[in-house]
């Protein structure tokens, strides 16, 4: 049984196993799709199995997790809260990634908010950040639905990026 780190009324968030990196390789991180705005370019599966290593909750509730359809029990991609440095910004920063078969449903407001309320509930009064890509049109509306604002634009390691602030 997966220990599971938050929930909202359509999906579970749980902590990552082993064998997850399958399903996440085949249909996200090998999906020029998927990683279009996210890296601009597929990833080979060293890549894909070096940042499912240092970046996923394997052995806690930190980092990226899988995503879980509640009513399927299908695995329909990640998301997570992680550290956020950047100049002067300090705080958290939240994301989530799709299968593409699951997006326009809803699932992207859904998580992005529920990583909010955790966020607030686990490390209050701390600033909390996300990023997108400048052309990704969808997930910058997701963010300003969920009541973030856009800070600045940056040019990050991922390349550049919107920051937006909570």
């Amino acid at each position: 049984m997966r220990k599971v780190i938050l929930q909202t009324p359509r999906l579970l968030m749980c902590q990552a196993k082993k064998e997850d990196f399958v399903w996440l390789y085949e249909t996200i991180f090998s999906n020029k799709d998927v990683c279009e705005f996210l890296w601009g370019k597929t990833l080979s599966k060293k890549e894909a199995n070096e940042l499912f290593v240092k970046k996923f909750a394997l052995k806690s509730t930190f980092g990226f997790a899988p995503l879980f359809e509640k009513l399927s029990q299908n695995l329909i991609g990640y998301g997570g809260v992680l550290p956020f440095a950047f100049e002067n910004l300090k705080g958290f920063e939240f994301g989530y990634v799709l299968a593409k078969p699951y997006w326009h449903k809803g699932y992207a407001s859904e998580i992005a908010k529920a990583q909010i309320t955790f966020i607030k509930k686990n490390f209050s009064n701390t600033p909390i950040f996300a990023t997108t890509h400048p052309q990704n049109i969808a997930s910058q509306k997701i963010l300003q639905k969920a009541g973030m604002h856009f800070l600045q634009k940056a040019k990050m390691q991922r390349g550049e990026r919107l920051i937006f602030a909570l």
